[in-house]
């Protein structure tokens, strides 16, 4: 997935800016928009660019999400 591509505004490289609880795409955290998605995620202080490098994968989560990925 492609992540860059939902940005509206822009994040420089992505270091310093949160991937779950700064407002980088709509109007609110992702945190707050996937709230059952950022309760499974084992790296919720990870930032845009190390989540743009490292992507989704089962491992990053306490569990497989009902109803499958």
């Amino acid at each position: 997935m492609d992540l860059r591509s939902f940005c509206l505004i822009r994040v420089g490289d992505g270091s310093n800016t949160s991937f779950w609880h700064d407002v980088w795409k709509g109007d609110q955290p992702l945190a707050v928009s996937f709230p059952r998605i950022y309760a499974l995620d084992i790296h919720r202080r990870v930032s845009f660019r190390d989540r743009a490098m490292v992507g989704w994968s089962v491992d990053s989560l306490r569990r497989i999400p009902r109803g499958g990925m």
